[in-house]
């Protein structure tokens, strides 16, 4: 059992790069290496809901809270091939956490960033490449509290793949899940998914209790004069382009 595994992207064949490698990220897992471990049924299977899977080799952090994104790459650079070569590629976690260290796990994480702890995130979720070979990672950690409470509002980041330098590209509304991306073919456009703001809003007669976005974003009509009535937060598609027009992540 994997520590809940989501996304998986290939890295494209760009800048000279000519192996046949892919990346899955593995969100989190706070019940791996905890007691009682639990036992798989007789077909393999388990109750995910009440699983207690030792730590191993590819999970290898016990309470792991932040997750992490591990790769793979084919033998002989084919997609045919039947054997392959895997690491972790990283491991998620907070620089400025004051959790006590565990054996295997010191909640830091190792992600490679400057200014260190710039990048720091946790809950890798949605994970794709662009044209270029870059890599974005998106979280879905949830309000920003306890384990996040130093890592803020979801985010996404871009990681540059063969030094592992990470960057944090955008942060999200409250309580969004950031999820979905894609460019324009020239990379001058980009298209980033912010799923249920403020889903932690339990007064069904105050749905902006923790976000209003978008509303936010704008309180007048298009006239800029008529005020806009309140609304519900609601999920959307926001376009980002560079003020010089160039390429995204340049």
């Amino acid at each position: 059992m994997m520590d809940r595994p989501e996304w998986i992207g290939a890295r494209p064949r760009v800048n000279g790069f000519q192996e046949v490698e892919l990346y899955c990220t593995l969100t989190n897992n706070n019940r791996r290496g905890t007691t009682p471990v639990s036992v798989n049924a007789a077909d393999g299977s388990t109750a995910g809901g009440g699983a207690r899977p030792p730590v191993d080799a590819a999970n290898a952090r016990a309470n792991n809270v932040h997750g992490g994104v591990i790769r793979w790459r084919e033998d002989g650079r084919s997609v045919r091939a039947t054997t392959f070569t895997w690491d972790t590629f990283v491991q998620a976690g907070d620089t400025q956490t004051t959790r006590a260290p565990l054996p295997t796990n010191d909640f830091r994480g190792n992600i490679v960033d400057n200014p260190n702890g710039s990048a720091d995130y946790g809950a890798p979720d949605g994970l794709w490449f662009d044209d270029f070979g870059r890599m974005w990672v998106q979280t879905d950690s949830g309000a920003g509290t306890g384990d996040f409470i130093n890592l803020g509002m979801d985010q996404m980041v871009c990681v540059n793949p063969s030094t592992k330098e990470t960057k944090r590209f955008l942060t999200a509304c409250p309580q969004a899940e950031v999820t979905g991306v894609t460019m324009s073919p020239d990379g001058k456009t980009m298209w980033v998914g912010l799923q249920h703001p403020g889903d932690a809003a339990s007064d069904p007669t105050n749905p902006e209790q923790f976000s209003r976005w978008p509303h936010s974003q704008w309180n007048l009509a298009s006239d800029g004069v008529t005020p806009l009535n309140p609304g519900r937060p609601r999920s959307g598609v926001v376009v980002i382009t560079k003020n010089d027009g160039g390429i995204i992540g340049t």
